[in-house]
């Protein structure tokens, strides 16, 4: 396999690499994306897929990540391509070939109560953009998906049907919920693919999630080894960094759409915090939001300037104007020699 994903990005947000490499070979089975289109996320990509198809996830790839960017950029495919059903439909597939770090981990737990809990405590080693709120009550527990809109609808749907799947398969039995929880205001073929698939009920509401009946955390998983559960927290204890650092959370609006977040007010009204405290407070973490604006916008011209033109790239990354590109890639040039 030709390129190295560690040195794609050291300073934005990651997810995992499996999540991105086996969201790519959905997509690609579908016929959704091409190899080209693939490649035009990362040249690497339809190497990478390919290597899963045919022989499953390289152990090498547990720890690895990739730029949040890859991610959001296949969602974005999807979104476009694909049918109203299609976030269900890939969360509905489980591929035991894909592991990374955090299944390997919640795969040894022993019961799924337990596996549940690591799974929200550890979420951000497959994507930080994740939060996912266990609520208990005396009969029930609902796991309710917080994620940020900058993912569509169905990158959400396919989470929460994941998580429904995900949970059957590590228990050997289809586990049925009490109720799943959508937002759809006019989800008629979604509701009938939901019936199709599940005798629960749909809820409307304003977020994503389900619910089961409390009994099920106490049920027992095959692939429990208290053994490797110890070593494998030691690895991710070591492994962990803040996830919520404020710098981290301005990279990843950054990275998700430079031409929207180029002004920091629009950066600060999406945190819900003034420009003034936005300032403030990525100072006492020793950064700027004007370094971190620089950061990825070089990042992205490193990626986009063999392909679009000057105008084009000045939108993509912001910028007033197209003189305002140019003063920035003569002083990017000049770093990199």
């Amino acid at each position: 396999m030709r390129g190295n994903p560690l040195q794609i990005e050291h300073t934005g947000t990651t997810v995992a690499f499996i999540a991105v490499v086996d969201l790519a070979r959905q997509l690609l089975q579908r016929r959704l994306v091409s190899a080209v289109q693939l490649a035009d996320v990362d040249a690497a990509l339809p190497e990478w897929v390919a290597a899963l198809q045919q022989q499953g996830a390289d152990r090498h790839w547990l720890y690895r990540t990739l730029p949040e960017e890859y991610l959001l950029q296949l969602w974005q495919l999807a979104d476009n391509l694909g049918g109203p059903c299609l976030g269900l439909e890939l969360g509905a597939e489980v591929n035991r070939a894909a592991q990374g770090v955090l299944a390997y981990r919640v795969e040894r737990s022993d019961t799924l109560g337990a596996a549940l809990e690591v799974f929200a405590q550890h979420i951000a080693l497959m994507n930080p953009a994740e939060r996912w709120q266990i609520d208990h009550s005396d009969s029930t527990v609902t796991l309710l998906l917080h994620c940020p809109e900058v993912y569509p609808r169905m990158a959400r749907e396919r989470s929460v049907v994941a998580l429904q799947a995900w949970a059957s398969d590590l228990c050997g039995s289809e586990l049925q919920p009490l109720a799943w929880f959508f937002p759809w205001q006019d989800g008629q073929t979604q509701c009938q693919w939901l019936a199709d698939y599940s005798s629960a009920d749909w809820v409307r509401s304003s977020g994503y999630g389900l619910c089961f009946a409390r009994e099920v955390l106490s049920l027992q998983l095959t692939s429990a080894d208290a053994y490797l559960s110890a070593v494998l927290d030691r690895e991710i204890q070591a492994l962990a960094k803040p996830q919520h650092s404020l710098n981290a959370r301005v990279l990843s609006l950054l990275a998700s759409d430079l031409s929207r977040f180029s002004q920091a007010q629009a950066v600060a009204q999406q945190l819900a915090m003034s420009r003034a405290s936005l300032y403030r407070q990525l100072k006492r973490e020793g950064f700027q939001f004007r370094q971190l604006l620089d950061q990825q916008r070089q990042q992205q011209w490193r990626q986009w300037r063999h392909r679009v033109d000057a105008i084009s790239m000045a939108e993509r990354l912001g910028f007033a104007d197209v003189s305002g590109l140019y003063k920035a890639q003569k002083r990017w040039q000049a770093a990199e020699h």
